[in-house]
């Protein structure tokens, strides 16, 4: 299996010894750590600064119930979203994919979260269970949580592909 790298770590990266730069985003990985490590002395920090971008990934054809639907992840880490944060039915969530996603911390569970623009279709309670399509759609923010931080808030929808807009 061949690993890329630049979807974990990000497409670029910082290393410093005490607060100043030791080597530039231009050299490989693997050849920066080492020569970081080699740089640090005794009584110096050595401190790591990963540009991890929010990218929308998406599945194989043969991931059949995951075509046409994207996984948001930032660095190694997957998000998903809760009905907790989002209200009922997130799977008639569309995230906007040219929006940009803001990063933060999660004000209940103490975690990163990242939120988005998104849209939903308006609920209409006498609505048929089958209808034409429409575009009756409401603006909203979707706010997504770290995957490993689900189902810690009592009985929740929760949702890892999303479909856009």
């Amino acid at each position: 299996m061949n690993w890329d790298w630049e979807v974990f770590v990000g497409d670029s990266f910082d290393i410093f010894v005490d607060a100043t730069i030791s080597r530039d985003n231009d050299e490989q990985l693997f050849a920066s750590l080492q020569a970081a490590f080699d740089d640090v002395k005794d009584g110096e920090t050595l401190s790591f600064d990963f540009a991890m971008k929010v990218k929308l990934m998406e599945a194989r054809p043969e991931a059949v119930f995951d075509c046409n639907r994207y996984a948001v992840q930032r660095g190694p880490v997957v998000y998903c979203m809760e009905s907790v944060d989002n209200g009922a039915n997130i799977r008639d969530i569309r995230l906007d994919s040219r929006a940009r996603f803001a990063y933060g911390k999660h004000r209940e569970l103490g975690v990163p979260q990242l939120t988005v623009k998104a849209w939903r279709r308006r609920p209409e309670a006498d609505a048929p269970l089958y209808s034409a399509r429409h575009d009756n759609l409401e603006k909203m923010e979707a706010v997504l949580i770290p995957y490993y931080a689900f189902a810690n808030r009592g009985e929740a929808e929760m949702q890892v592909w999303h479909f856009i807009k």
